[in-house]
């Protein structure tokens, strides 16, 4: 869906400083939409996610065209860590911290649970 100009003759001050006025309008709009969003723990959690399949901190190299596909999707994710950074300037550190320690969580319930089996199996065994 494309929109429509905001200005249809660029010699007109008033229609330029209109769409001024509209773009700003606009931004700040889109500003305090993703504040609000960033103030979720949820929120930060699918925005990390997005920025994560957007491959913004891993390497793009593939040997085939799919190089530019990757690049296409890294443009979009460093546009929106851009966003983030000017909606929240701590957003970025405080959704890799939140991702680090999720992470860390994740590896030590893995860890248990492949305990659990193992003690499970050896008890079963007799061992």
């Amino acid at each position: 869906m494309s929109t429509p100009a905001l200005v249809g003759n660029a010699a007109d001050r008033k229609q330029v400083e209109r769409a001024r006025k509209t773009q700003a309008r606009d931004r700040d709009q889109d500003t305090a939409d993703l504040r609000s969003v960033l103030a979720l723990p949820s929120g930060r959690r699918m925005l990390w996610r997005l920025l994560e399949d957007c491959k913004i901190v891993a390497s793009i190299w593939h040997p085939s065209a799919l190089i530019h596909f990757n690049e296409g999707r890294r443009d979009v994710g460093l546009k929106l860590m851009g966003a983030i950074a000017r909606a929240d300037d701590q957003a970025l550190l405080q959704m890799m911290a939140e991702a680090g320690r999720s992470e860390k969580q994740r590896g030590a319930e893995i860890a248990s649970a492949r305990n659990e089996d193992e003690t499970a199996k050896n008890d079963a065994e007799g061992v």
